[in-house]
């Protein structure tokens, strides 16, 4: 997991090819999701799901689906 913060209220969080841009309205929140991202389990959960939903290859058409995984 890689951490960016652009300000005090955003912050970017990306692993692998997933990126999420959170933005807080507080000190406390930040710290919040911090401490749940960082979490061991979550970290063995985000394994499990790659494991059970593992990368698809890209195809080379011009765009791609409106569908986003989440």
């Amino acid at each position: 997991l890689y951490e960016f913060t652009f300000n005090s209220r955003q912050t970017l969080y990306q692993r692998r090819d997933a990126i999420v841009i959170i933005d807080l309205r507080s000190g406390p929140e930040l710290d919040e999701i911090s401490r749940l991202l960082s979490n061991q389990k979550v970290s063995e959960l985000a394994k499990k799901i790659d494991e059970v939903n593992p990368k698809r290859e890209t195809t080379s058409e011009k765009g791609g689906p409106d569908i986003f995984e989440i």
